[in-house]
């Protein structure tokens, strides 16, 4: 397959199940899960699912299912939300300043706490990812956005999120684009640790000509 800018790419249920690369993902697997209580029994049924064929094809399916058995048993769904509450508060923290008007649409959402805890920013939210991870408290409305579709250009919001989504798209210009079209006063959005890499090449008076604003997550105005 080839990824947006035309090169080609091993789609990532191929790398999972290349046995050079089995030990690797066996043995961090076993570490995160380990790291929230999981069993040697549970992480082995864990491995199983993920190196399982059936799956080739359909990464979505196989996301959907290991989601739903690492967090089925044990108490490794508290430790986990414990973890996300903790990522999402940090997040928040560094996007709060720049939030502004009355609604909000949250692509790839993930847990949706983000959102939650800017709540009182809002009068109007709405989240989308292609499955829903909602974390029990979140009470947001959520639309289910089936992958490989385009992001509904149906109507506008007053500020957008893309936090730690675009190296998860399979088109992210286009999806870049589209909610940028959605949006009427600012874009937030981040991917991965690229900014702080890039941000940290670049001196103040750089930064500062290019409009760059110097938080750690990027946002657009218009």
């Amino acid at each position: 397959m080839k990824n947006q800018w035309g090169h080609d790419i091993t789609p990532i249920d191929e790398i999972i199940r290349q046995s050079e690369h089995r030990d690797i993902i066996s043995n961090s697997t076993a570490g995160m899960l380990g790291a929230i209580g999981r069993s040697f029994t549970e992480v082995q049924e864990v491995l199983s699912i993920l190196f399982d064929s059936s799956f080739s094809g359909n990464i979505q399916r196989l996301e959907k299912v290991l989601h739903d058995k690492i967090t089925s048993q044990g108490g490794s769904p508290e430790i986990m939300r414990s973890g996300m509450d903790e990522r999402a508060k940090v997040i928040h923290s560094e996007i709060q300043e720049y939030l502004l008007g009355d609604s909000l649409a949250d692509i790839g959402c993930g847990s949706g706490v983000v959102s939650w805890l800017s709540r009182d920013n809002f009068t109007d939210i709405l989240l989308y990812d292609e499955i829903n991870y909602l974390d029990p408290k979140v009470k947001l409305p959520f639309v289910n956005i089936p992958s490989g579709s385009s992001f509904p250009l149906d109507r506008s919001f007053d500020c957008t999120l893309l936090l730690t989504v675009l190296h998860h798209a399979e088109h992210p210009l286009k999806l870049l684009q589209d909610v940028w079209k959605c949006t009427k006063q600012r874009l937030i959005g981040n991917v991965l640790n690229l900014w702080k890499e890039v941000s940290e090449k670049q001196d103040i008076a750089e930064r500062k000509k290019n409009g760059i604003r110097t938080c750690s997550v990027p946002s657009l105005s218009k």
